[in-house]
């Protein structure tokens, strides 16, 4: 595995990087952050633009006049709008370095996922070299046990004619199941 990512069956180192450069859940973190901080520029844009805002209302208003016994009632019903549109023209350079600072920010994270790629491609290449290391010790090991078996039976061929002791047969079996754990370690 490559940081948590699994691969299967990649037969060259080229697969391997790219099966991990594809596939890795930190790479794919690191792109979602850095797309997150790429929406600060257009944040940053929007002071630019104009801004709209509209206001409305509505009311009732009852009046009772009694002058004189005299009864009068009355109902009004006022009703309000406005839309007011602003451009700024000047604030200060606010806008210009929070521009700034967001496209700062952008270059800052595209290197960070930069730093991430290579840690994650140096881990993948570290992983492909450590299984290939580890299938030629066990190939290896493998010959060696082989060797060691052909050693024992020429022993005790020659033990069975009596050119040897057994005391050269043991040792001939303690080589072999030496060879025997090397192997399984390996």
């Amino acid at each position: 595995t490559f940081g948590g990512a699994s691969v299967s069956h990649a037969e060259s180192l080229l697969d391997a990087l790219a099966a991990a450069y594809q596939t890795n859940p930190r790479l794919d973190a690191e792109r979602a952050r850095l797309r997150a901080t790429d929406e600060g520029v257009a944040q940053a844009n929007s002071g630019y633009r104009p801004r709209i805002d509209y206001n409305a209302d509505v009311g009732s208003v009852t009046t009772n006049i009694r002058p004189n016994f005299n009864s009068s009632n009355g109902n009004v019903n006022p009703r309000g709008y406005s839309v007011e549109l602003v451009q700024p023209v000047f604030r200060g350079f606010q806008v210009t370095n929070a521009v700034n600072e967001a496209e700062a920010n952008v270059r800052a994270g595209r290197e960070v996922l930069r730093g991430v790629e290579q840690e994650v491609l140096f881990a993948a290449v570290q992983a492909y070299a450590d299984v290939v290391r580890d299938q030629e010790i066990t190939r290896l090991r493998e010959e060696g046990l082989e060797f060691f078996n052909q050693e024992l039976r020429a022993t005790r061929d020659r033990f069975a004619v009596g050119e040897v002791t057994r005391t050269d047969v043991s040792q001939a079996e303690a080589r072999r199941a030496g060879a025997v754990g090397d192997l399984d370690l390996a």
